[in-house]
């Protein structure tokens, strides 16, 4: 497999982390895990739960609007009309291309409960499959690693890396068996800048299409040769909303980030991109940087634009991946969600491969991994103190500032994948953005 890809873990808090799924830490006090809330929780819940007058106030523009009802954050419900709706119907992404380098490396990872192979085969291209025997269905691989075949551990049905079905042991007798119908089962995969996205939907519009105008702004950064030369997972104990809104929202940052942050980057620096696409942006100027602590770095990436070599975006591509680019480094966060109050963050630390070819790479590069092995546990942290006091019995909705402006969208985004679109009334009091299957433009942002 790739070099550097060591799964190094930093101290993380009160957040699970891991190196692997059989190291982990306590979780936060008093935050349960993903099973249904107790008592008169639930009777904070509407019989009509999905009744679009439930979420009125989420739909008016920001300066007037109220944040989701809490129970948008723990509900079981809520959670499976999301998982239904978002999740087994949009791009998700699940790693980097550099993760199988060579034809028969291979991942295993598992999106809403659906245990997948991600395998790069003879031909160069990178296939998903269904981790599941067609025989009994035994799960067939686990974890990551390299082969020639996929071999059933159970009764030793043996697959092609293309998942076409070879060996079947004493099936001679099986009637109008045909294993030409009995390969593994394929899961759309597609990829842009070096990410891997699947898809369970096969309505769904290709991946490039629903991306939109991305591709040509981060096209100068050359994502897609980027490697990654360390990993982190982590076990947190919060909804998948509180994470990619905390992701991109700067508000918190004086605070949650206190032992860090310095006026290089002052809030009112940060900029909301207008976007067309299934994707939001932000933009600020930076005095270096903004994937270090105030460190000297690596030297620009080349052919950069004068606004690219100044600056900083973070990226977030609805639902579940985030990534802050800068002039030097990329470190993304992919969110999977494990339950209405459960999420697995993997993120990883990428570079131009002539960066990582310095040979004073190693010693540098600990000044850019002290930088997120620093700040995530603190984001770590702050989503499980949310994720606490969200689910408390009596909780209600609050408002938002103006420097949470893509926290609405990513609210109105879920409104209209759970509830359907939202019309936008002509008085200003109802505002939708998201078109329902539809490539989403700047002009129909909830309002500013």
């Amino acid at each position: 497999m790739a070099p550097g890809l060591n799964g190094e873990v930093s101290p993380a808090g009160g957040a699970w982390e891991r190196a692997d799924s059989a190291t982990r830490r306590p979780r936060a006090p008093g935050v349960r895990g993903q099973g249904a809330p107790r008592g008169g929780e639930r009777m904070g819940l509407p019989a009509d739960l999905f009744a679009p007058e439930h979420y009125a106030a989420t739909r008016r523009p920001i300066r007037e609007a109220s944040t989701l009802p809490p129970y948008c954050y723990w509900a079981p419900e809520f959670y499976a009309r999301e998982e239904e709706r978002i999740f087994l119907r949009e791009w998700l992404c699940v790693g980097r291309a550099e993760q199988v380098p060579e034809a028969g490396d291979f991942f295993s990872a598992e999106v809403c409960g659906r245990p997948l192979i991600v395998v790069r085969e003879k031909g160069g291209g990178i296939r998903a499959h269904l981790n599941s025997c067609r025989h009994r269905g035994t799960a067939i691989a686990e974890g990551d690693g390299h082969c020639t075949a996929f071999h059933c551990p159970y009764h030793n049905w043996t697959y092609a890396l293309s998942g076409e079905l070879l060996g079947t042991p004493e099936m001679e007798e099986a009637r109008g068996f045909d294993k030409g119908q009995y390969g593994l089962l394929p899961v759309r995969l597609e990829t842009w800048g070096g990410f891997l996205f699947v898809n369970f939907d096969p309505g769904s519009p290709p991946l490039l299409e629903l991306l939109g105008e991305l591709p040509a702004l981060m096209k100068n950064y050359k994502v897609e040769a980027m490697v990654c030369t360390r990993r982190q997972t982590y076990e947190v104990r919060c909804n998948w909303k509180v994470y990619v809104e905390n992701a991109m929202e700067e508000y918190h940052t004086p605070t949650v980030h206190k032992s860090v942050y310095t006026d290089r980057v002052p809030l009112e620096s940060w900029v909301v991109e207008e976007t067309r696409g299934l994707y939001e942006i932000l933009y600020t100027e930076t005095q270096g940087s903004l994937a270090l602590l105030g460190d000297e770095g690596f030297p620009p990436i080349p052919g950069l634009s004068p606004k690219e070599l100044v600056g900083s975006y973070i990226p977030y591509v609805y639902p579940s991946l985030v990534f802050l680019i800068s002039p030097d480094t990329m470190f993304y966060v992919i969110v999977e969600p494990k339950g209405p109050e459960h999420s697995t963050i993997s993120m990883g630390n990428c570079f131009p491969a002539s960066t990582a070819a310095r040979p004073d790479f190693e010693a540098m590069a600990k000044r850019y991994y002290n930088r997120t092995s620093t700040t995530l546990p603190q984001d770590n942290n702050a989503c499980e103190w949310q994720q606490r006091g969200i689910r408390a019995p009596g909780a209600q909705p609050g408002r938002y500032s103006v420097r949470e402006q893509l926290v609405h969208h990513i609210a109105n985004y879920v409104l209209d994948r759970v509830l359907g679109p939202a019309s936008i009334d002509s008085s200003g009091g109802s505002v939708g953005r998201w078109g329902w299957r539809k490539l989403p433009a700047a002009a129909g942002r909830p309002g500013g």
